[in-house]
């Protein structure tokens, strides 16, 4: 046995999109990364979210967002909402930025400013206009 369409799927990574949208559909506020951050989620989204992390080895946001809500992407709300303990060492998931062009800064919140999980960084060169990175 084995080959089979089971064994393919459970070697694939367990992904979850997990974004906030305003009734107009969009998902920033008027003036877009320049404005001030708008709050689209609430306390129990926010709280949702946050566990939604905890169940996951590793959280990816894209440079755009960090430069401009400059998160923590922490899962510091998990216990709060539950009630419970704070979670132990090692329980909250690698924090990953997607940033082609090196600008994510050296002291933002998510490389200084968390107490919880490991920090992530990678760097690889953006893809030629038009043309595919995969080699």
């Amino acid at each position: 046995c084995g080959g089979g369409a089971a064994d393919a799927a459970a070697q694939r990574p367990f992904v979850t999109l997990s974004y906030a949208q305003a009734l107009d559909g969009s998902i920033c506020g008027p003036l877009g990364a320049r404005g001030p951050r708008l709050m689209l989620s609430g306390d129990l989204s926010m709280a949702l979210t946050h566990t939604l992390r905890a169940a996951h080895g590793a959280v990816l946001v894209g440079c755009e967002t960090l430069l401009s809500d400059n998160p923590r992407l922490t899962v510091r709300l998990v216990a709060a909402a539950a009630e419970l303990p704070p979670l132990p060492d090692g329980a909250a998931p690698l924090r990953v930025v997607a940033d082609s062009r090196l600008r994510t800064p050296l002291d933002c919140n998510l490389l200084g400013g968390g107490t919880q999980g490991g920090d992530g960084a990678a760097a690889a060169p953006a893809p030629p206009a038009g043309g595919s990175s995969a080699s």
